[in-house]
This record gives C-alpha cells, sequence and structure tokens, in this order.
C-alpha cells in the first residue's frame, strides 16, 4: 500500500520518472519499521528537496556576479572581500576564493599593489573592457 502512496504522489508532482527507486527504498523503510517497532500504525511524509550543494565561494561567486552583470555594482567600484564576508556571514577565505573565480572570469580585477577587487565588467556592454 505504501508503495502506491508514494507512486501516486511522485506522479502528482511530475515526480515520476523516480517512482522504481522511490518504491523499493520506501518498501524498505517500511518492512524495517513493521520489523522492528510495535507501532500499529506507521506515517509516511514525502518531502522533495532542491538544495544547491555547490561550495559557499561557488554560491558567493555566483551571487557577486549577477550583481556586476545587472549593474548594482558598477564599473571600477571596489569589492572588498571583507565586505563580502560579512554581508554574507561566509569567512574571508571564502570571500577571496569567490573573488578569484571571478577574476578568473575577468568580472574582477587587483589594483596593483592592492589586495582589493574592482569591477571590471561593463554591464552595459555586457562585457570586460580594456583598463584603463
Amino acid at each position: 500500500m505504501a508503495r502506491f502512496y508514494v507512486r501516486a504522489a511522485l506522479g502528482y508532482h511530475d515526480l515520476g520518472d523516480y517512482a522504481v527507486n522511490v518504491e523499493m527504498v520506501t518498501s524498505e523503510l517500511v518492512s524495517n519499521a513493521i520489523a522492528h517497532t510495535s507501532a500499529r500504525t506507521i506515517n509516511l511524509e514525502l518531502i522533495r528537496i532542491d538544495a544547491d550543494y555547490s561550495p559557499q565561494y561557488v554560491k558567493l561567486a555566483r551571487i557577486t556576479r549577477d550583481k556586476i552583470e545587472s549593474g548594482e555594482y558598477e564599473r571600477l567600484a571596489a569589492i572588498p572581500a571583507t565586505g563580502l564576508a560579512g554581508a554574507y556571514g561566509v569567512s574571508i577565505r571564502v570571500a577571496y576564493a569567490a573573488l578569484a573565480i571571478l577574476g578568473a572570469n575577468r568580472y574582477v580585477g587587483r589594483v596593483r599593489g592592492l589586495k582589493s577587487y574592482r569591477v571590471t565588467w561593463d554591464a552595459r556592454y555586457g562585457q570586460t573592457r580594456a583598463r584603463g
């Protein structure tokens, strides 16, 4: 009976492609619950989790990239790692790793002799322009 309900719920949520695997897992879980408890009823709840398992520095790089492309961070604006770290609750190392990714993709660059990064991407043109 549990497999029937799981199959129906997956179908309702357009997740029918997962039915065979989820039915197997459900069957095993319900069998174990019956074998190892004295409960008269067993409740089963299906939860769909849409999670991003990317590392923090990748997530922060994406967020910052989107702000650069939208023009929220204007060309030549300073983006201090300490500011990113504080704003998003991550470590300085994570912020520097995110900025390094953005630098490798030419969204930001370092000012010679300084640790800080500046936006090199020009949202008006959707590209990096030569520094001048």
